[in-house]
C-alpha cells in the first residue's frame, strides 16, 4: 500500500518553467531519454513516433504521475509510468526515460508486458 502524502511534490518538481521555448522542452525530454534516437517508439503496425514523458497532477490529491506520450495516426496515446516523487523535474524526467529504456516501452512488446493502462488503447494500430 503506498503511505499518505503529506504534501504534494512542488510545482517546479514537474511543472516546465515559465516562458521555456518548444525547442528547449524538446531538448530537455532528449537530454533526459539520453539523446533524440531514444526517444524513437514503434507503434504495434511498425510506424514510428517520436515519444515524450508528461507530468499530470491529479485533482484533489497530492499525487502527480508520469506518463510516455506518443501520437501516431492522428491518435494521442499515453502510458501510465509512475508517480512522481522526486525534488526537481530533471531528476523526474530521468527516472522516468530510465523506466522506458529498462523496460523497453518504446517497442510493442515492452507495453504490451507492462502492468499500466494504455488510454486509449492503441486498437487502431492492430488492425
Amino acid at each position: 500500500m503506498v503511505p499518505w502524502r503529506q504534501t504534494p511534490i512542488p510545482d517546479s518538481a514537474w511543472r516546465p518553467p515559465i516562458g521555456v521555448s518548444r525547442n528547449d522542452l524538446q531538448a530537455e525530454q532528449d537530454h533526459a531519454a539520453g539523446e533524440r534516437r531514444r526517444r524513437r517508439l514503434t507503434t504495434t503496425s511498425g510506424a514510428t513516433a517520436t515519444g515524450r514523458v508528461v507530468f499530470k497532477a491529479r485533482p484533489r490529491t497530492r499525487r502527480t504521475y508520469t506518463y510516455l506520450m506518443w501520437s501516431h495516426a492522428g491518435i494521442r496515446h499515453e502510458l501510465l509510468l509512475s508517480e512522481a516523487t522526486a525534488r526537481t523535474r530533471d531528476a523526474n524526467l530521468d527516472h522516468a526515460w530510465k523506466l522506458v529504456h529498462d523496460h523497453a516501452l518504446l517497442t510493442p512488446a515492452g507495453r504490451e508486458r507492462w502492468p499500466r493502462a494504455v488510454t486509449p488503447p492503441e486498437t487502431e494500430d492492430r488492425k
